[in-house]
């Protein structure tokens, strides 16, 4: 999975953006068992060389409450090596102490997911579904996540794949 910022909207207020031309100390830059984490060439680049399964996430959050109008946005590609098991990445919101988190994730199958750990222990899916050629496998994508009158609503390259009641303590 490999990161990178853009411009964004000039409609929208930026409380947070990079370039990854550094460390801002934003991002986990910890590296383990077979996974390489790095910035390089402005990009925040995570290499899995074995595993199925990563968590990377900012080291800091950037919204603290669920204030009305407000949005959280990606862009990442990734790849697979072939033969290897489906991967992917996405948005995580809501982290609290306790281990209560949600996400918002794609794969390299073309599916998406929603879920998250509301007691910190109970995984509980909200969508999980294939977004048919949203996804690109091949190519930059965009994970976005807007809150607009207590309502979360879920697009990926632009096209809104899911709404639902806010969960979580803050984007």
């Amino acid at each position: 999975v490999s990161c990178s910022r853009k411009d964004s909207s000039p409609k929208e207020k930026v409380l947070y953006q990079t370039t990854f031309d550094k460390d801002d100390g934003n991002w986990s830059l910890d590296s383990y068992d077979s996974i390489t984490v790095a910035i390089t060439g402005g990009n925040y680049q995570i290499v899995n060389h074995k595993y199925n399964y990563l968590w990377e996430e900012l080291s800091k959050p950037v919204f603290d409450t669920l204030d009305d109008h407000i949005a959280m946005e990606m862009r990442f590609s990734m790849s697979q090596d072939p033969g290897a098991d489906y991967g992917g990445g996405g948005l995580l919101w809501g982290a609290s102490s306790g281990d209560v988190a949600y996400f918002f994730d794609i794969y390299t199958d073309g599916y998406y997911e929603i879920f998250g750990y509301p007691d910190g222990q109970t995984y509980k899916s909200y969508a999980s579904e294939d977004a048919g050629k949203l996804v690109k496998t091949d190519g930059e994508n965009v994970l976005r996540i807007t809150l607009v009158d207590q309502t979360l609503h879920f697009l990926i390259n632009g096209s809104e794949v899911y709404s639902m009641k806010e969960v979580g303590d803050g984007l």
